[in-house]
């Protein structure tokens, strides 16, 4: 060190050379060993009236942090450098310089270059609200500081401009080639801080995990604040990013409130946009564009590309309030499953407030109120069906246009809200059949409760997961009526009436799949006209099912028969977990009948009615029937062609036992593959009777019958195709026999018993 100072009425001047080797310092916050220089100039020392200038003042460092080779050089040069406190320096004592309570002024004007920019950081921390603004790397300084009283003075600014400048605020990290501007700028009651943070080539990473949000060509960053720690006006910041490179849109999920409609599970993206803070609000804009995106969308998984536009018109997280007004969203992609997705999305008003786990909330989640207004084209309406019970299997799929107008206060819809949705393949599925046609549903919550109506104008009908023809048909209703309706919970404690007025049957053969496999009863073709009306409350139905089919062609055992059928069927006392049905009360007539048996023989004319004065029904495929039923026919040829053999010489038999105007009645019994008739008992006035225990399947007829012509008595054995005659005690034998629910019959034959091969 060399050096020289001229003392003159309490005034010092002159200057000291400091330089060495392996000096031990401390730049910031970094320990570093390694050659410095300082010129220090005095050009006065007021003594007596507190003062010193050491304008000029060079500062030079060349050191390496321990462990490492590489040093880092610092060059500083303040050409003003001004200090100045109104009490004699020698009246100072240590104690009020700890205290930090003695009053002093400063001005500097600083210039150079810095290894460490974290030097800086004891300036700069306090000076947006606590907000913790860091700066790293090295770089270009450029300042002018000004201080009174221990506070800085407007006027105040620095810039620095680094190829590697790093810099910490509001939670996000930012490194590349950029520039810093600070200013102070009067304000009342504490001058104002202006920051303005300048990248261009730059890595945004978040300080709470590391993960790497983007690479930008350009981010910008403004923020003002009370250049004091105890001001209580917010800060405000305003933040751009363009062209910005999101290698993995995932750790934008964070951002988004665990129950929104849209989750990112992958994938690369760009976006453009610009947020303003202010103090705890926060408002902007943002887009997101990637080709192969994965995530998740109503619930609906997806792999491809996403278009999202979001306004942020408002967002306080304390408040927990949200408007995303005018926000869109653009999707084309594939499912899982393959299926190509397309979903737009426009947010008319999205005014909302709790109902979210919001992360920058401290507060317990408040429930959800405001309102939530858009329009939209889905390819996957499925995500209504989370608001649907179970009880009544109503489904919606398909695809349409969206518009939703919805009011939520206290976390519950308000009445009034609705859902409306226009498709031209809409699908509604019910009970165990689903439709699909163009039709829309509606949605409207009430007080209390909540309605859902769908309405197909034409429709194609089948059951679920058949593969059959499609029963086409004209105006589908359903219309449900929920007596509870909240969120999450959707629709709960239905009444459901569901209106099938219009439908048509191309082939009755289509309906087979309802009677008992093995063709003892089939219907052979022929056109029908179908109506349902079904009333659902919870778990249990009512209703009636009316079929009509003025050609119908249909066997029963080796009989055909072609005429007009028609039938009501009754429903009522119906429980939706068995499908077991009440359907006393149902009819089923024939008329204008070709009647044709395994002999060639023919009738025509004939007619049948038969009715059900107490049964039960499962409805399912095929059919399960229990009942009793009543009988009237135009002659009894349909019956004695089941007890009397084909064969010629039984045509006899079958001539005197056919008679016209019968009646009777039976217990009727359908089941997978069997058709029982249990104490049928038929007469015609008091000359025919026909008593009958028969069970029906395969065509494999098997029973006892009876029957009594005038003085005729005769038993009938049937064994398949076999039959035997009992003329002794014919009606004591026949009571002696089995009913037909305790007939054995011959299990249905298998593929490799009916297999036919012939040796070569």
């Amino acid at each position: 060190m060399q050096g020289g100072l001229s003392y003159d009425a309490e005034h010092l001047t002159g200057g000291f050379d400091l330089a060495g080797e392996a000096i031990s310092v401390r730049l910031g916050e970094q320990p570093l060993t390694g050659r410095l220089g300082l010129q220090l100039p005095i050009a006065e020392l007021d003594v007596e009236g507190g003062a010193v200038d050491v304008s000029g003042t060079r500062f030079d460092l060349e050191a390496a942090a321990p462990g490492e080779a590489q040093p880092l050089t610092t060059s500083l040069a303040l050409p003003v450098a001004r200090f100045h406190s109104p009490l004699a320096w020698r009246e100072l004592d240590d104690d009020a310089l700890l205290d930090g309570e003695t009053p002093w002024q400063a001005e500097l004007e600083l210039r150079g270059h810095v290894a460490n920019l974290g030097v800086l950081d004891p300036f700069l921390t306090d000076l947006f609200n606590g907000r913790g603004l860091a700066l790293q790397g090295g770089g270009r300084l450029d300042g002018t500081l000004q201080v009174r009283d221990g506070q800085p003075l407007p006027g105040s600014r620095l810039d620095v401009h680094s190829e590697a400048l790093g810099a910490r605020f509001l939670g996000f990290h930012a490194r590349g080639d950029g520039r810093a501007h600070l200013v102070l700028r009067p304000g009342e009651p504490d001058p104002e801080a202006s920051m303005e943070l300048v990248f261009g080539e730059v890595d945004l990473t978040r300080l709470s995990d590391g993960h790497r949000l983007f690479q930008a060509e350009h981010l910008a960053l403004a923020a003002t604040a009370r250049a004091s720690p105890q001001a209580t006006p917010p800060a405000t910041a305003e933040i751009e990013w363009r062209g910005a490179r999101i290698p993995d849109v995932s750790v934008l999920d964070a951002y988004l409130p665990p129950t929104a409609l849209l989750r990112l599970h992958g994938g690369r993206a760009a976006s453009d946009g610009e947020l303003v803070i202010a103090g705890e609000r926060a408002q902007g804009r943002a887009t997101l564009t990637g080709d192969a995106i994965r995530g998740r969308l109503l619930q609906e998984a997806f792999d491809g590309e996403l278009d999202v536009s979001l306004v942020l018109r408002d967002l306080h997280p304390a408040r927990q309030h949200l408007d995303l007004s005018g926000s869109r969203l653009t999707l084309n992609a594939a499912t899982n499953g393959g299926e190509p997705l397309r979903t737009q999305l426009a947010v008319r008003q999205a005014r909302l407030q709790g109902g979210f786990d919001w992360p920058a909330s401290e507060a317990p989640r408040r429930p959800l109120s405001g309102t939530l207004r858009l329009d939209g084209l889905l390819d996957r309406l499925g995500f209504l069906n989370a608001f649907l019970p179970d009880e009544h299997g109503l489904a919606i799929q398909g695809g349409g246009r969206l518009s939703a107008d919805l009011h939520f206060a206290d976390g519950e819809a308000m009445p009034g809200s609705q859902l409306r949705v226009h498709s031209e393949r809409l699908g509604a599925r019910f009970l165990h059949y689903e439709a699909f046609g163009d039709g829309s549903l509606i949605v409207t919550v009430n007080d209390p409760g909540a309605e859902f109506s769908l309405s197909l104008p034409r429709f194609g009908l089948r059951r679920q997961a058949g593969e059959g023809a499609l029963i086409e048909g004209r105006l589908l209703n359903i219309h449900s009526r929920a007596r509870h309706f909240d969120l999450p919970e959707g629709l709960r404690e239905l009444s459901t009436r569901i209106d099938l007025p219009h439908l048509a049957a191309a082939d009755l053969a289509a309906l087979n799949a309802y009677l008992p496999q093995g063709g003892a009863i089939e219907l052979l073709g022929g056109q029908a006209r179908l109506a349902t009306h079904l009333q659902l409350e919870g778990m249990r139905a009512s209703g009636r099912l009316t079929l009509h089919a003025p050609d119908a062609r249909l066997a029963l055992h080796e009989q055909t028969l072609e005429g007009a059928l028609h039938l009501e069927t009754r429903l009522a006392d119906g429980d939706l977990e068995s499908l077991d049905f009440d359907v006393s009360g149902s009819r089923l007539s024939l008329d204008g009948v070709r009647l044709a048996d395994a002999g060639g023989s023919l009738s025509h004319g004939w007619w049948a009615r038969l009715e059900l004065p107490e049964g039960r029904m499962r409805w399912e495929r095929p059919l399960e029937l229990d009942a009793q039923l009543e009988l009237a026919m135009r002659d009894s040829g349909l019956l004695v062609n089941l007890l009397v053999d084909a064969a010629r010489e039984q045509r006899w038999l079958r001539e005197r036992l056919t008679l016209g105007e019968v009646r009777g009645e039976a217990r009727v019994m359908l089941n997978d593959d069997t058709v029982r008739l249990e104490n049928l008992a038929v007469q015609a006035g008091t000359r025919l009777e026909l008593l009958a225990n028969l069970a029906l399947r395969d065509s494999q007829l098997a029973g006892r019958a009876f029957a009594r012509y005038g003085p005729l008595r005769l038993g009938i054995e049937l064994d398949g195709e076999r039959r035997r005659w009992q003329l002794r005690n014919a009606r004591s034998w026949y009571a002696s026999g089995q009913p037909a629910s305790e007939l054995t019959l011959p299990d249905s034959g298998t593929w490799f018993e009916r297999l036919e091969v012939q040796a070569e």
